[in-house]
């Protein structure tokens, strides 16, 4: 659980999961750089890691988990790029260095996600977030016709007979 001796992380742009307190403790752990094929940062992930100074998420993450920089004690500066929709409960609690932070303004941001001196300002989205979020509404429709095509197949298959056509004459 404990890493004491990690200074710096890379983690290649293809990361697309990281699992829950990957790096909890990891006192050394001074900066992070979070490439955006990781859309979730799970809970945890980076708790105590208290000589954290600066975290730089990019692009592409949709959500950090409750508690996923719960303690960094010393963390001064976090950048949240606008795709990062969600920040759950208790994100970055305890992250006692860090005075204000940006985020989205229709980003959901969950209870005591920061400290209580932290001043959370409102961003207005930029057009890639826009459009990352048509894409997502777009993706979701789809899923839900192909799901109406499916249980048409499937209904058809169980009901023969309701779907025949009329002879005619």
């Amino acid at each position: 659980d404990e890493c004491c001796s990690l200074e710096r992380v890379s983690m290649p742009s293809s990361i697309s999961k990281l699992g829950h307190t990957s790096f909890h403790n990891c006192i050394s752990l001074q900066r992070l750089e979070i490439p955006g094929s990781l859309l979730i940062i799970p809970s945890n992930a980076f708790e105590g890691c208290n000589n954290l100074k600066e975290v730089v998420i990019c692009e592409g993450v949709e959500t950090i988990d409750g508690f996923a920089f719960n303690a960094c004690t010393s963390l001064e500066k976090v950048s949240i790029p606008d795709t990062v929709a969600q920040i759950n409960n208790y994100a970055f609690d305890e992250c006692f260095a860090l005075k204000d932070v940006e985020v989205e303004e229709e980003a959901v941001v969950g209870d005591n996600s920061f400290p209580e001196n932290v001043m959370v300002k409102r961003r207005k989205g930029t057009e890639v977030f826009k459009q990352a979020k048509l894409q997502k509404q777009k993706e979701a429709e789809n899923r839900a016709k192909e799901t109406e095509k499916s249980k048409k197949k499937q209904n058809k298959r169980e009901h023969p007979r309701k779907y025949l056509r009329p002879c005619s004459v």
